[in-house]
């Protein structure tokens, strides 16, 4: 099953053959039900059990940009167990996890990371900042990475502009992780997969893709493009 969609159980009933169970995606079972409604079907969305590896790391990564204050006893896999059950309380009106409201609860729970003084000054600085302006005295771990850090930074300091401090957070925070890393940004581990940066998931890490093809990032280039 493709990472990140995810799919539901739904059960047709039968006289002559009793319940039937299929697997479907979303928009589809959505269809199922809306159709059962408007001709007295016995068709009935029996459960909607969500991919619980697929959906607590999609809470997880969600709470991750939210610095939700998570137990240090607890594993990284213990975490994203944790994020799929705060979402099976955390439903919208169609049975559907609602993954900024269980964010929310985690948050109610655990509380945020506090931030240290010189974390506030940087963020006042971000969101201050041109979105196309770049401090002179930042230094980077790993000179190469400058250029992905740079665009990244700079795609958080249009997404403050336009008043999305969520989205800017995030990008904020992975344009940090990676001036302060150690070494490329780039590398692969020894399965040939990117290596793990505190921050970045996975659609930054398709950004992060794109930039090292191209030397360009399109989404960046439609923001500039927005705002010029």
């Amino acid at each position: 099953m493709p990472r990140g969609k995810s799919s539901f159980v739904f059960s047709l009933e039968s006289k002559s053959k009793g319940p039937q169970f299929f697997r479907l995606n979303l928009q589809k079972v959505l269809e199922i039900k809306t159709l059962a409604q408007s001709h007295s079907s016995l068709i009935r969305i029996e459960s909607m059990a969500e991919n619980p590896k697929v959906v607590g790391h999609e809470i997880y990564e969600l709470a991750l940009a939210k610095k939700v204050k998570f137990p240090s006893t607890l594993t990284e896999v213990q975490r994203e167990q944790k994020c799929f059950n705060i979402g099976q309380i955390s439903k919208d009106e169609d049975g559907v996890i609602d993954r900024n409201k269980a964010v929310e609860e985690l948050v109610s729970l655990y509380g945020l990371v506090e931030e240290k003084t010189d974390d506030k000054k940087r963020k006042a600085e971000d969101e201050n900042d041109s979105p196309v302006k770049q401090k002179k005295t930042e230094t980077f771990a790993f000179p190469d990475n400058e250029g992905i850090a740079v665009a990244l930074r700079e795609i958080a300091g249009f997404y403050y502009k336009e008043g999305e401090k969520f989205k800017g957070g995030v990008y904020s925070k992975a344009a940090k992780s990676i001036r302060e890393f150690p070494s490329d940004v780039f590398a692969k581990d020894a399965k040939n997969k990117p290596i793990k940066i505190a921050g970045i998931g996975k659609s930054i890490q398709g950004l992060m893709d794109e930039f090292k093809e191209t030397g360009q990032i399109r989404k960046l280039e439609e923001l500039r493009a927005k705002h010029a």
